[in-house]
């Protein structure tokens, strides 16, 4: 399993195709994570609800993931948000991952 973390810059954008030729090399699946500011979420939802809620920010997430499946080509990828604070966070999913 290969990790891309992303804030969906420019510059991630980039390293995203660096980590899809890793991943093609290697016969690995691709997790792209994103992970969220708790200031990103509206009042009172807590972290296990957050991909059933149809706020701005994860509608601008699944918008983002859609963009990077479509230059993924064949590779297998799968999508993880995160809250959080970013370093903890991703190293949270590298876990959970086994990436």
């Amino acid at each position: 399993v290969i990790l891309h973390p992303t804030d969906f810059s420019a510059e991630s954008e980039q390293a995203f195709f660096l980590a899809c030729s890793i991943a093609r090399d290697q016969f690995a699946e691709l997790v792209v994570v994103h992970v969220l500011s708790p200031s990103e979420l509206p009042p009172g939802v807590p972290e296990c609800q957050l991909l059933e809620e149809d706020s701005a920010a994860v509608r601008e997430c699944r918008k983002n993931f859609h963009h990077l499946r479509s230059l993924a080509g064949d590779i297998p990828l799968s999508f993880r948000i995160s809250v959080g604070y970013s370093v903890g966070s991703i190293l949270n999913v590298a876990r959970e991952e086994q990436a």
